[in-house]
């Protein structure tokens, strides 16, 4: 395999009530999305397009790449759901992070990078890993 590219780009504008899309720079913030270095690649990715999960109790086990130590990690709950996220580090070991709407990217330096994933909750959600390969 060659290899996958990776970019993210985009920007967060936090702006007064009332001003116009197009309105001076100056009355409010814009805050840059992308992934430090800008253009990153990665020699495997997992994840999924589109997934359900209807486990509001316990945590269901996402489908894993063989191999994969994701440096970025995505996910974007695609209905009117609050899911919770575990990610497994390999150092730190698991946390779990409440998400409801887009969720990243998050980067993870390549000494704790993410080996698995688990959903829990009830609704509909996209995700993507991309890392190196074991």
């Amino acid at each position: 395999m060659a290899g996958l590219s990776v970019q993210s780009t985009g920007s967060l504008r936090v702006r007064p009530t009332g001003c116009t899309p197009d309105g001076n720079a100056s009355s409010g913030s814009s805050f840059s999305f992308g992934l430090r270095p800008a253009n990153r690649t990665a020699a495997l990715n997992g994840g999924a397009a589109r997934a359900t999960v209807d486990s509001p109790a316990a945590f269901e086990q996402q489908p894993w790449t063989n191999g994969l130590r994701a440096r970025v990690f995505y996910l974007r709950v695609l209905t009117d759901a609050a899911l919770t996220l575990r990610l497994t580090l390999e150092s730190s070991g698991p946390i779990t992070i409440p998400c409801q709407g887009v969720f990243g990217p998050l980067e993870f330096p390549a000494t704790d990078r993410v080996t698995g994933v688990e959903i829990k909750g009830s609704g509909t959600f996209e995700w993507q890993a991309l890392g190196d390969r074991q």
